[in-house]
């Protein structure tokens, strides 16, 4: 009953969008279902014959037990579940490649990219910054209901019939085959309270979502191809079960976790290749060796060694400004508390962003913004002032040597040539002689 209750909460944290109904059909004869939503089962009670018209209720999607997702369709002026991947949009121009469609025996699931963060933290917590209105939504842990821990985590579902990223769907009208993955027309959709504030589009409007894949990999665009609404990443299904297990906190700690890789072979995550060991939750961690890191002097520069997070105070609990890029300049302008993060003994840095400065998305960071980051992530370099000082004298050094270089030749040319006059006199006194 506990899970009953929190499904209905989940789908209660979506902001509902509805359009016209959609006529769908289905390629082939497919099964119709009873649906029983607490116990998540399903039972057959009849059959759809290929190319039949059915209107979709887009109120009415639930997944079963086995991960697929059934949808409440009309059909002859009766109601009846389908799996999603038995029907289509009737005027479609193209489907879905199999290769990006969710598949029941696929070894691999899609997440959310930002899940990557917990796996390289081993912090759970850095979900309240992601996912702040569903974790509202299902509440903090007690004795009487489940809680956000439990339920955060859940793998994307593509279908030629409807999409899901995280709790938004998406129901298709048009689908066409792009270069390195399609793109849907879609005016009927269900938002997630978070995804919605993160964007800058009026989605109360139909709207053009581009699907783009780069191995495993994959970002979602709005109505062109500079507005991201939403990235993604394929795992293995026994690696989705370790992260489950660590955020549902039945393990402290992830073992061996592959990471999802581009197509050209590279990787995003190679700094997070050093995974701990799994632990049950109720056994003391083993103790993890701590490394010593002084952060970078007041009034000095420093230079950001990997993505970082800019935050208003110096504490992991603080407000996220923004994250910086690997290689953003800025200048400290105080200390803070000590603080071991990652096994790095550091304290935290007041600091002020220098000329150039970037965050992870190569967005401008503008001058003079002010917060604070860990130093533990952090490289002392020289002042801007010192570095341009140094070059000058570097430059006026190697302008005062190149004259060396013909003084000496010429010095060795006259010797040569005085040499070869006094020989020659010598020579010439002995015939005279």
């Amino acid at each position: 009953m506990k899970k009953f209750v929190i499904l209905l909460i989940a789908f209660s944290c979506c902001c509902i969008v509805f359009g016209k109904d959609g006529i769908y059909t289905n390629p082939k004869d497919a099964d119709l279902y009873d649906f029983a939503l607490e116990s998540r089962t399903h039972t057959i009670s009849g059959k759809l014959e290929k190319g039949a018209e059915v209107n979709l209720d887009f109120q009415n999607v639930q997944k079963s037990h086995n991960g697929k997702y059934l949808l409440l369709i009309k059909y002859l002026d009766c109601f009846a579940d389908i799996f999603s991947d038995e029907i289509v949009p009737k005027d479609t121009d193209d489907l879905i490649p199999s290769e990006f469609k969710t598949q029941e025996s696929d070894e691999y699931v899609w997440i959310a990219e930002y899940y990557m963060d917990v796996v390289k933290t081993g912090d759970r917590e850095i979900l309240r910054e992601y996912r702040p209105a569903a974790i509202k939504k299902w509440g903090e842990p007690s004795e009487d209901y489940y809680d956000w821990y439990t339920y955060i985590l859940s793998h994307n579902m593509v279908s030629n019939c409807v999409i899901e990223l995280d709790l938004s769907q998406f129901f298709i009208e048009n689908i066409n085959i792009i270069e390195n993955g399609f793109k849907i027309e879609t005016d009927k959709y269900k938002l997630d309270e978070d995804m919605l504030s993160k964007s800058n589009k009026n989605m109360a409007e139909p709207h053009t979502l581009y699907f783009i894949y780069d191995g495993d990999t994959a970002n979602v665009f709005v109505d062109d191809l500079n507005t991201k609404l939403y990235s993604m990443v394929k795992i293995k299904k026994t690696d989705y079960e370790k992260l489950e297990n660590f955020i549902q906190q039945k393990t402290n700690l992830i073992q061996d976790f592959t990471f999802p890789r581009h197509a050209d072979g590279t990787c995003d995550y190679e700094d997070m290749s050093m995974l701990k060991t799994a632990e049950p939750a109720d056994m003391a961690a083993l103790p993890e060796a701590v490394i010593s890191k002084p952060a970078p002097a007041v009034g000095k520069s420093a230079v950001v060694t990997e993505n970082l997070r800019l935050r208003t105070d110096d504490e992991t609990t603080s407000q996220v400004v923004t994250t910086l890029a690997a290689g953003t300049r800025v200048k400290v302008l105080a200390h803070g508390r000590e603080d071991t993060i990652d096994g790095i003994a550091s304290s935290w840095v007041q600091v002020e962003m220098l000329g150039g400065a970037k965050d992870k998305d190569g967005n401008a960071i503008e001058a003079g913004m002010v917060g604070w980051l860990f130093g533990g992530y952090l490289s002392e370099t020289e002042s801007a002032e010192s570095e341009s000082l140094n070059k000058e004298a570097a430059n006026v050094k190697e302008s005062s040597a190149l004259p060396i270089v013909p003084i000496v030749v010429g010095v060795a040319a006259l010797v040569i040539l005085l040499t070869v006059v006094i020989l020659a006199k010598k020579k010439k006194k002995v015939y005279k002689d």
